[in-house]
């Protein structure tokens, strides 16, 4: 077995999907998290050409909720002082994080470096705010039908 190398990033976070596996475009759950961070070191280390920046700056990795042997694989998430994080707290957009990315290479479709998270360090946290779910509703009385 190859040994995995790691790399970590820095930067501010947004849609940290990282304390329960959120379903992408494909329906297929994943963990994920996008970072505002220099893509070029990336570059150099391996990872493949086409994964871009967004307009933010911002690039997305990902993790896959199940592994290899059908066992939950979720990441390993601790505060600043290395604390073990209290997954009731979601992490909210503009926190900043380290993200410890596992670096897997792949021989498929010509081969490369996989950048999948493998661990995340909340430095700053800014908390993970609902919407009000009453928002835009009035209150009415049962059986009345306002139409």
């Amino acid at each position: 077995m190859t040994d995995i190398k790691h790399h970590v990033v820095k930067g501010e976070v947004m849609w940290a999907n990282v304390i329960y596996p959120k379903n992408n475009y494909n329906g297929e759950p994943e963990y994920s998290i996008k970072v505002k961070t220099d893509i070029e070191p990336l570059y150099e280390l391996g990872l493949n050409k086409k994964t871009k920046q967004d307009e933010d700056g911002y690039i997305k990795f990902k993790r896959n909720p199940i592994n290899k042997n059908g066992d939950a694989s979720p990441p390993s998430i601790v505060d600043s002082q290395l604390i073990p994080w209290d997954f009731k707290v979601g992490i909210g957009n503009g926190s900043f994080c380290a993200v410890r990315l596992a670096m897997i290479p792949y021989e498929q479709f010509g081969g490369g470096i996989a950048f999948r998270i493998d661990g995340i360090q909340v430095i700053k946290h800014v908390p993970y705010e609902l919407k009000d779910p009453t928002e835009g509703f009035d209150k009415v009385d049962e059986g009345e039908l306002p139409f």
